[in-house]
């Protein structure tokens, strides 16, 4: 009786073990890599930048360094900016200005494929 209820235990056991193994890529969890396409500095960084970054009192000439109203600025601070935005130190929570996920995500990537001015 012992031996029987043994090896059903196992039996059982070894079911849910072998239901519990599934494969998990990146992509199915955490969806498709946004690094996939070509970031561009014009076209995604410069509006991130102008919207959250290079306004009145903050990265302009004449306020907080670096100015990022210039392009060459934006790509000499590439790795600073994206340190800053991942741990939120930049915009200040004092600002009241928050960047989204993507366009953290946005901004990683575009330094990742070497923070090119293009």
């Amino acid at each position: 009786m012992k031996i029987r209820l043994f090896t059903t235990y196992c039996f059982g056991l070894s079911l849910l073990l072998a239901s519990a193994c599934t494969y998990d890529n990146e992509e199915d969890l955490f969806g498709e890599n946004e690094c996939n396409s070509t970031t561009s500095l014009v076209q995604d960084m410069q509006p991130i930048i102008e919207a959250h970054c290079a306004i009145p009192g903050c990265h302009v000439a004449g306020a907080t360094s670096p100015n990022l109203t210039l392009a060459s600025n934006i790509v000499n601070e590439a790795v600073r900016i994206r340190a800053r935005t991942q741990n939120r130190t930049m915009p200040p929570s004092a600002s009241g200005i928050t960047l989204t996920e993507a366009e953290i995500r946005t901004i990683d990537c575009w330094v990742q494929q070497g923070a090119k001015d293009n």
